[in-house]
């Protein structure tokens, strides 16, 4: 009996959902009437309607979800786990995840819910694949649309597979839909580097069986480069550096190639995404029914927020002037800032206080001015008793630490920062990424540094965008790409998984600065390093840090399935 009731568990674990949710609009995700896996594959309409739902679990807020409604973040807000941010909120107990007390059992938010959504996307993939195969199914379309539809799946599992792996090790492999009748208590965890062949063989399928439009990505489906960039970042994760050398040039060299770099930098985020040359692959948003809360999560509330480390990692022009994707990527005092939500006791705008910032050593940005309408500051200055007094002005919350809020995608535009109004789409894949993975594994070919003229033409058409108008480099070395990674990619949902590939948690996480008060010349409790004291440094929004400690590149599985597969080991 007790064998019998784990079995029905873990069942309903793996097949949640037996049934997919969706329709013939590509973005209407109203629930199917519940009909038989005999008779609802019955028209190429239907089986469309069916290979919607597999992308369904992009949505999820930790794979490519922005959030609906009044809610606390979003899958970009997972920057708060690497070096480049931090968070206030409660969203997916992150603080815990960045603080070392996640457990298997409790304050694992991001951890349970990657599990379910990623295992419920397979599932998903799996019914819709099975079904495919079946003759009189595979009949009703032609040889192109069959190879393009189980493409399309195929790269969705892939990516579901692609994330359980990176973030839970070894795994089983189920490649069919869930029944009853398999022997789900005895799966093993086979070896990450089994699964990962698996993945491979999938989108190599995939690469061969999807269109490569010349318009490019226009209607958030799964293209060809979607696949090719898919498998590059799954050979880069695992050190298979030719091999993603290869694979990369699928495209870059590919005469047909519809992608390129696209001169403005902040429109691909925003204002100029549709049919972006450089979006592979993304989340799209569209109607009145389909609208999110990002600009509300991110622009107002900001319980999100860069640090001061990332900022000053952009570096400078040629002449000396800060990067520019410094301002598209966060705001910095000074900066228009229309989501200044502050009123008086009449309803009358709140005004401002005029003056100047100046970040702390290290993290010197230069001295910033504000006034009444731009990105609010805080000061911390000498009270003239050799300590701090500060001024504080709030956003929605507070401007935080460093009195840094994230940019990249905000609408300048929009005013009404409450509930779903935003429909930026969220953007999973660029080509930008795929340039820089290809420079990275030339260097990692070269023994860390190369100057590989295609590796430098890639490295440099990111630089050197017309927006951006960076210096070119003659030599590419580890420390400079996986820096213009960092600076390129912020807020991306891309730093972390650079993290795990460059296995560097253990030496960027415990020495995260969450907070720039100095006093004494030491870092206070709200500080986690020791930096010298200033006379004008950015101040404390009040809040005590701790200090931040990385457990391990694996998450534990949640226990409730632990408790079932009785032979699994934990991850540590």
């Amino acid at each position: 009996m007790k064998n019998s009731r784990k079995h029905i568990i873990l069942f309903f674990v793996l097949s949640t959902f037996l049934l997919p949710m969706g329709c013939a609009d590509f973005l209407d995700r109203q629930p199917l009437d519940q009909r038989s896996r005999e008779t609802y594959f019955t028209s190429e309409t239907e089986i469309q309607t069916v290979l919607n739902s597999t992308y369904r679990r992009l949505r999820s807020t930790v794979i490519g979800g922005f959030v609906s409604g009044n809610g606390t973040g979003s899958s970009l807000d997972f920057e708060a786990l690497t070096d480049n941010g931090w968070t206030d909120s409660g969203f997916m107990n992150l603080q815990n995840f960045g603080t070392g007390t996640n457990t298997s059992s409790s304050n694992n938010g991001a951890s349970n819910t990657m599990w379910e959504q990623c295992w419920q996307g397979v599932s998903d993939c799996n019914f819709f694949l099975d079904n495919l195969e079946r003759p009189e199914v595979k009949a009703l379309v032609s040889d192109a649309t069959y190879r393009r539809f189980r493409g399309e799946a195929l790269f969705n599992r892939s990516l579901y597979y692609h994330l359980l792996l990176e973030h839970f090790g070894n795994l089983p492999w189920v490649d069919r839909w869930v029944t009853a009748e398999m022997p789900f208590l005895e799966m093993p965890r086979l070896p990450k580097s089994q699964i990962v062949d698996n993945i491979l063989r999938d989108l190599t399928e995939a690469i061969e069986g999807l269109p490569l439009p010349v318009a490019g990505y226009t209607n958030g489906r799964v293209i060809q480069s979607s696949a090719i960039m898919l498998k590059v970042r799954i050979l880069m994760a695992n050190h298979r550096f030719q091999e993603a050398i290869t694979a990369a040039e699928l495209l870059i060299n590919n005469p047909s190639n519809p992608h390129r770099i696209v001169d403005s930098f902040s429109g691909i985020f925003f204002g100029e995404q549709t049919n972006n040359r450089e979006i592979i692959f993304s989340v799209q948003y569209n109607g009145a029914i389909d609208r999110h809360s990002y600009d509300f999560v991110t622009g107002t509330r900001q319980s999100c927020y860069p640090l001061g480390s990332l900022a000053v990692a952009f570096g400078t022009q040629a002449d000396g002037s800060p990067d520019p994707r410094l301002r598209f990527t966060m705001f910095v005092p000074g900066d228009p800032w229309l989501m200044n939500t502050l009123k008086n006791p009449d309803g009358t705008p709140l005004l401002g206080t005029a003056g100047t910032i100046t970040f702390p050593y290290p993290y010197d940005l230069g001295t910033f001015t504000f006034t009444n309408g731009q990105f609010p500051a805080r000061l911390l200055h000498d009270n003239g008793a050799g300590g701090l007094q500060g001024l504080r002005i709030v956003a929605d919350g507070e401007v935080k630490a460093w009195s840094l809020g994230w940019r990249k995608g905000i609408d300048p535009a929009n005013n009404d920062f409450r509930q779903s109004v935003s429909l930026q789409d969220r953007v999973m894949m660029r080509y930008a990424d795929l340039l820089l993975l290809y420079a990275e594994a030339k260097v990692e070919i070269g023994g860390g540094t190369t100057t590989d003229p295609a590796a430098l033409a890639a490295f440099n058409a990111v630089r050197t965008r017309s927006s951006v108008n960076m210096p070119a480099v003659a030599e590419i070395t580890r420390e400079i790409v996986r820096n213009e990674r960092r600076v390129e990619l912020a807020y991306e949902g891309i730093r972390l998984y650079d993290i795990l590939r460059w296995n560097i948690g253990h030496e960027v996480i415990p020495t995260k600065v969450i907070d720039g008060t100095v006093v004494g010349g030491k870092a206070t409790s709200l500080s986690m390093t020791t930096i010298p004291a200033r006379a004008n440094v950015a101040g404390s929004n009040g809040i005590t840090a701790v200090p931040q400690v990385w457990r391990g590149n694996l998450w534990p599985i949640p226990q409730n399935v632990m408790n079932i597969m009785e032979h699994w080991e934990q991850n540590p």
